[in-house]
């Protein structure tokens, strides 16, 4: 058994090793160090830094309105009534923050009757869309008529409508007039009694 050492000053035995194993396993472990430093370095190129991470949805801001902060805005129009075919005769569009002052209803069009409610301060009617109270009845003006809701009185107001606008047995149509609880209106084909809440309990004149 012969002995050598190399130049780092291990000794093996040369008979069995044509070089020195210690060094060779050394060199082996400083590669295997050296791919292990490569791998882990490419793995962390592929992770996004921590800082450029989406940090989840933003918090939802939640707007907290109070009476005096509501808008005056209409509601998408709701539709109250159908004929038998299934067209729309009238839809009211409600409008927010408005007190309710009487309501017209009328057998015209549903033998069942419908209702529309009326507000304080303007209630435009007509076959137009953008009316508060839209009838689908051909004899109406697109704009015919508006009824106005003012301090304890309630007027009613033609709006140059081709076939007039007629109260209770009237046979001439009014430009302007006074109405009072239960009096009948006629516009085209439609036929309505208004009914005036006036005085209610709770409700500030």
């Amino acid at each position: 058994m012969a002995f050598t050492k190399c130049r780092m000053g291990h000794v093996y035995d040369d008979s069995k090793f044509s070089e020195c194993p210690f060094c060779k396993s050394a060199e082996e472990e400083e590669n295997m160090v050296n791919l292990d430093s490569e791998e882990t370095a490419a793995l962390e190129s592929t992770v996004p830094d921590y800082e450029t991470l989406p940090q989840g949805d933003p918090p939802i801001q939640k707007r907290v309105m109070s009476d005096e902060t509501i808008p005056d805005q209409t509601v998408p129009d709701k539709i109250l009534a159908k004929d038998e075919e299934g067209a729309v005769i009238a839809q009211k569009r409600a409008t927010v923050k408005k007190r309710i002052e009487g309501f017209l209803v009328t057998y015209s069009h549903n033998p069942y009757g419908d209702h529309y409610p009326l507000y304080l301060g303007k209630n435009s009617i007509g076959r137009n869309t953008n009316n508060d109270i839209v009838i689908n009845d051909m004899a109406m003006s697109g704009d015919h008529a508006i009824i106005l809701f003012r301090g304890n009185k309630t007027f009613i107001e033609d709006k140059l409508s081709v076939n007039g606008t007629f109260i209770n047995d009237g046979e001439e149509s009014i430009d302007r007039a006074t109405l009072k609880d239960n009096d009948i209106i006629k516009m085209g084909k439609t036929v309505f009694k208004i009914k005036i809440i006036g005085e209610a309990p709770g409700k500030e004149n």
